[in-house]
């Protein structure tokens, strides 16, 4: 991507559940680099899984994007030239770039059928099973021979020769061999995309310049730089963040939060009385900082957030960590004003049948009375006091 295409960036997640924290920090290193760029920060839904996906979880990732305070510049509810901003509602879109490869002679219809594949998997000695790669039934078919009444999909015609290079800005530069790389397929045969291909077609359309994501997309990559050179169409930068590791060192699931006693969804932060700032302060960490400075406000992180500084290590999480930087963020006028502080801490108390503070006992200026919002943390208030810790 040139150095002088405008910044633009998006958060793409998929509604199939409540916003994960490492789904969090991909949205707020995205969102800050856009701010600190002066760019274009798009939230986009990708629904293409019409089993998993929900109206409930779309719903929690706007609120919960929104209690954060990460808004977006175009999306859901605020529009945009590029919409429609849900994936289930651009199919056309796709049809009609699916049948351009089809057209070049990029793409094909395969007819294989899954107890096809898998005899074939099956008739391979065992140790070769687990990497079983298209063997190219009908890659080399006139469009003659394709049936008119049998269900198919559609598969890129990966290169035989050669090799992909792409230069991540985390991990560096990429190369693949393209002999590994089999005939992926793009379109299922009900018309939704594939991951690969929908994410390409839809951050070219809406002239995407850096697609920053989890480090466990890197082995996406690939798939997706052969999909914009087929389409002939400039390659976005690409910034591959570290991963949010469990205790024991395994990439964070709500199965081992629930093991563990960690939040893992946003939602349960807000429902513990976490502070917004505090939450997304802690998860900067998960891959950038700043010397040795601990806390930030919005603005600091907005102006010394450099995604050039990402550092390619997973971090693992740690619920006391965690915990004392949110006491901080809380505690200080520096980083949570008063009204913000009764804003988030009324809700949290009123679903406990607590009174919540009125303003004036809260002052820090009323020396007559032990001040709520410093006793509310001091020792630490109900919603951290009674989470476990590793």
């Amino acid at each position: 991507m040139s150095s002088d295409a405008a910044t633009k960036v998006r958060f793409a997640p998929s509604p199939t559940g409540n916003l994960h924290i490492g789904g969090v920090r991909t949205a707020l290193f995205n969102y800050l680099h856009a701010r600190a760029k002066g760019g274009t920060f798009v939230l986009r839904i990708e629904d293409t899984d019409l089993e998993r996906s929900t109206d409930a979880s779309t719903q929690n990732l706007l609120d919960t994007l929104k209690w954060l305070g990460l808004t977006w510049d175009e999306g859901p509810e605020v529009g945009g030239p590029e919409g429609p901003y849900f994936q289930s509602q651009r199919l056309d879109i796709y049809g009609t770039y699916v049948q351009q490869l089809v057209d070049d002679g990029k793409a094909y219809r395969c007819y294989a059928t899954r107890e096809e594949l898998d005899a074939l998997r099956a008739a391979l000695p065992e140790k070769e099973r687990a990497h079983f790669v298209y063997p190219h039934i009908w890659r080399d078919r006139d469009p003659s021979e394709w049936p008119a009444d049998k269900p198919y999909v559609i598969r890129f015609k990966a290169p035989l020769e050669g090799e992909t290079t792409f230069t991540d800005k985390v991990f560096g530069k990429i190369t693949t061999p393209n002999k590994t790389v089999q005939d992926f397929v793009i379109m299922r045969g009900d018309g939704m995309p594939l991951y690969n291909f929908g994410a390409v077609v839809d951050d070219m359309l809406m002239h995407i310049s850096l697609v920053a994501r989890g480090a466990d997309h890197v082995n996406n990559t690939v798939q997706q730089v052969l999909l914009y050179q087929a389409l002939g169409q400039p390659v976005p930068d690409f910034a591959h963040l570290p991963l949010i590791l469990s205790p024991d060192r395994r990439k964070m699931s709500k199965r081992d939060g629930e093991r563990l006693g960690i939040p893992v969804s946003v939602s349960e932060f807000r429902d513990r009385g976490f502070s917004p700032l505090g939450l997304m302060v802690y998860l900067t960490r998960f891959g950038w900082s700043h010397g040795d400075q601990e806390l930030f406000t919005m603005d600091e992180l907005i102006e010394k957030f450099d995604m050039d500084q990402v550092t390619s290590s997973d971090g693992v999480f740690d619920m006391k960590k965690c915990v004392s930087i949110n006491q901080k963020i809380i505690q200080s006028d520096d980083y949570t004003s008063m009204d913000d502080y009764l804003l988030h801490i009324t809700p949290f108390m009123q679903a406990r049948a607590m009174t919540p503070p009125i303003r004036h006992s809260c002052a820090r200026s009323q020396p007559s009375s032990a001040p709520v919002r410093q006793r509310s943390l001091t020792p630490p208030p109900p919603s951290i006091s009674s989470m476990k810790t590793p």
